[in-house]
């Protein structure tokens, strides 16, 4: 059972704990953490989520990302969410949050909420995918992919269909991360 801080539709800390699942079924607002990886050479880390997810299974997602257990900073959460799903350990300082994407959606298949506020950030990893250990009950795969390539995948109604659908949501991590490299794509 994993236990999670509650937070109103401002973001602010109620003082209520609750068990994730039940945050879930009664729509309680609550906070995740968003790390994108990226590299010097202009790609992007993407994670296919394990087959066996509840929520979008076998898709392409973010690279890493989860929930903010009760008591803990976000930082500290976003940097265990790392270790746990692709075996990386890095400091929280290695962190730059670069926005807060607040996400309303319900899923009727599973007959729950998640209303989260995202905390985003960036991270950068010029390592091989393959050193990295996947947690096989969260990913299925990863792979790099360029800025250019993203966008092109996300604007063909086919290939988009292959990841999890965050409306305006890709556009923002792809300026982000165009801002970070030193030949922009």
């Amino acid at each position: 059972m994993e236990f999670i801080d509650i937070v109103d539709e401002l973001g602010v800390f109620t003082g209520e704990v609750i068990e994730k699942n039940e945050a879930h079924k009664l729509g309680k607002w609550h906070v995740t953490a968003h790390i994108w990886i990226y590299n010097s050479n202009g790609e992007i880390m993407l994670q296919k989520r394990a087959y066996t997810k509840d929520t979008f299974p076998g898709l392409w997602d973010i690279s890493v990302a989860g929930h903010i257990s009760t008591g803990e900073s976000i930082e500290l959460g976003a940097s265990r969410e790392i270790l746990e799903e692709i075996g990386l350990k890095i400091n929280p300082s290695d962190l730059e949050k670069i926005f807060v994407h607040k996400e309303s959606h319900f899923h009727p298949k599973q007959n729950w909420y998640n209303n989260e506020f995202h905390h985003v950030f960036l991270l950068k990893y010029d390592g091989q995918i393959e050193k990295l250990s996947l947690q096989e009950e969260e990913v299925d795969s990863l792979r790099f992919i360029s800025l250019t390539e993203l966008k092109k995948e996300l604007s063909n109604k086919k290939d988009a269909q292959l990841f999890v659908g965050h409306p305006n949501y890709y556009d923002k991590i792809i300026s982000a991360v165009n801002t970070k490299l030193p030949n922009k794509t």
